[in-house]
């Protein structure tokens, strides 16, 4: 499943970044001997002396060409002056011409190796040039003669992260931070790198110091409001993207952004209003679009919503398939070979396969390409005629469609989303085997259900990673559950977490290794939840595949849920034997499942009523 993040301020132009790239180096190098330069004393009278002097008063009326011929007769004179090949270098670098720079630098480093401050210029000339390798080596000879040169500290923190070194990224800016502690580039930095190894208490406030040195940086709040937002402090987000507002009214991004925290807070008109002029200031950008179609879904609009959610194509975090056969348009599929494909998580395409059936309904002859793991489980649904490898397709067909882009295909609103439960199957034999084995490890009259508490953990964003995390549990939180009477408990997770099972003082039945595995993915999770009473499950696709069975199955969900839960409902159009139960408040795991374990004893009540009744 696609989701959005939140997107920070835009990048300038590349030919905009050129020049502040050759700006950064023209602040950077030294063009003259600073108070930090280590030179020997130069003797009276050299006799290149009068041409440097020369050449440094046409630097200093910007007559470079002349310049460059001063500095050249003094090496003509003296070919080992270390001034002139060092003036001349970074007079060339200022000219862009940097193979006669990178000449006259390792020339100077030829007469004079302990000078820091070549280094250090060679090392910006070098990165300027995006060799970045290169310019670590010369930032790094540039400490060793020095190592309390701040900005070479800088520029190699800066360039070890962006090469992924973040640990020594890290030991480099720490040290700048101790020669100057309110630095704003080694405090946005090391932010930055903690939000890339995920400490994102660190990163937090490390972006705060830097925006305290610069509360006027778009970049470094919007940085900052995105990791409150992924950590679900929204309300703090909110403001710090006021705050980004009013510094870029007419910013696309900063727009979306509050617009998709308002959305978080279930302020969804006031989120529209921000969303809407978003899409004004910008109405081709696809993340901006997306983000659109997730609001409308969320709200329940699903006209709106799926239409837009088809520019999720354009966000560059899917591949379409392109074939040489149109998409259906919603047009007869009487006598028609339509091909579905899959396109992203296994939940949604057991969410959305029921439109196999739709379009089987509608007289077409259906093939669907699916994931790896789901071709056995999808290949018992009788309304598809053909299953297929997702990398494959079809020798022949008429029209093929995204499976995600169904619902909108097909005019689906909240009132006729189709439900025709149960749209998922269990092989018989199985059903039948996981039966008996589930009597034998069951007291005869326990209740049974089967629990899953965690989802997929490995998703192509940090920001997707974070969001997934919040809808995963501990198996502890479980526990007023296991403690009730007549209750069995089993695993429906895939790989339970051995560490987690050591921590828990109730009992639940684990299945062995071969589990999903000797007889297909899923296949007898499937048979096993058909033998159960209940599913309680996390947002993740046991959930979805206990619904399409047509299980009852309560789904604890996150605040704020996914989309396709939309708001506040108990209930969804989805699953008609799905209930929801929502945590008051984002993190609070504790208070939905004493809401749960209060509806499940009353449930408990009537099933002990009915067995008594039946056993007479």
């Amino acid at each position: 499943m696609v989701k959005k993040a939140n997107i920070f301020f835009k990048k300038p132009k590349r030919s905009i970044r050129t020049v502040i790239l050759l700006l950064l180096f023209l602040s950077q190098i030294t063009f003259s001997n600073s108070e930090n330069t280590v030179e020997p004393p130069a003797r009276v009278n050299k006799p290149e002396d009068s041409y440097l002097q020369k050449a440094k008063v046409h630097l200093a009326t910007k007559e470079y060409t002349q310049a460059i011929e001063n500095f050249k007769q003094a090496l003509e004179i003296n070919p080992q002056s270390f001034r002139a090949h060092f003036y001349l270098a970074n007079l060339f670098c200022s000219q862009n011409q940097h193979k006669h720079a990178q000449k006259h630098y390792h020339a100077a480093i030829d007469i004079n190796p302990y000078i820091p401050e070549v280094y250090f210029n060679l090392g910006i000339l070098y990165e300027t040039e995006k060799n970045i390798d290169q310019a670590i080596k010369n930032y790094k000879q540039c400490i060793e003669i020095k190592p309390e040169y701040f900005k070479a500290l800088i520029q190699l923190g800066k360039l070890l992260k962006n090469k992924k070194k973040y640990y020594q990224a890290i030991s480099y800016l720490s040290r700048a931070l101790k020669i100057e502690q309110d630095n704003y580039q080694a405090n946005y930095h090391l932010g930055k790198i903690y939000y890339e190894i995920d400490l994102l208490d660190q990163a937090l406030y490390y972006l705060e110091q830097a925006i305290l040195k610069n509360p006027q940086n778009p970049i470094a709040l919007t940085d900052y409001g995105n990791i409150l937002n992924m950590t679900n402090k929204t309300e703090q987000a909110l403001v710090i993207y006021e705050q980004i507002l009013q510094l870029v009214p007419t910013e696309p991004s900063a727009n979306y952004n509050y617009a998709y925290t308002l959305k978080k807070l279930k302020r969804m008109d006031e989120a529209f209003f921000y969303y809407d002029k978003a899409l004004k200031l910008a109405p081709e950008i696809p993340y901006i679009n997306f983000g659109v179609a997730i609001a409308y879904l969320t709200y329940g609009n699903f006209i709106k919503g799926f239409k837009a959610y088809e520019w999720r194509w354009k966000t560059g975090r899917l591949t379409p398939r392109n074939f040489d056969k149109p998409i259906w348009d919603g047009s007869s599929l009487e006598n028609k070979i339509l091909f579905l494909h899959a396109e992203q998580g296994l939940g949604d395409t057991f969410q959305f396969i029921r439109y196999a059936k739709v379009a089987k309904d509608m007289g077409a002859y259906v093939i669907f390409a699916a994931p790896t793991a789901l071709q056995k489980i999808i290949s018992l649904c009788p309304y598809i005629d053909q299953v297929i490898p997702l990398t494959k397709k079809p020798l022949n067909f008429d029209y093929h469609a995204p499976l995600m882009s169904m619902p909108f295909l097909c005019n689906t609103t909240v009132y006729n989303v189709p439900c025709p439960i149960p749209y998922l199957y269990t092989n018989k034999d199985l059903v039948t085997y996981w039966e008996n084995y589930t009597t034998n490890t069951t007291q005869k009259n326990n209740f049974k259900i089967g629990l899953c508490w965690q989802g997929n953990k490995k998703h192509s964003t940090k920001f997707l990673t974070h969001v997934f995390a919040t809808k995963s549990m501990k198996l502890k939180h479980f526990a007023p559950l296991g403690q009730l009477a007549q209750v069995s408990l089993y695993s429906l997770q895939k790989t339970p977490d051995q560490k987690e099972l050591e921590k828990i003082d109730f009992d639940i039945h684990i299945f062995d290794k071969d589990f999903d595995e000797k007889n297909g993915r899923f296949m007898d999770t499937a048979a096993v939840i058909k033998n159960l009473d209940l599913v309680i499950t996390v947002d993740t696709s046991v959930a979805h595949l206990a619904g399409g069975l047509g299980i009852e199955t309560w789904i604890i969900l996150p605040e704020p849920a996914d989309w396709r839960w939309m708001q506040d409902r108990l209930d969804t159009p989805w699953y008609p034997t799905v209930k929801l139960f929502r945590q008051k408040e984002s993190g609070n795991w504790d208070t939905v499942i004493q809401e749960v374990t209060n509806k499940l004893k009353n449930k408990l009540k009537q099933f002990n009523s009915k067995n008594r009744e039946f056993n007479g």
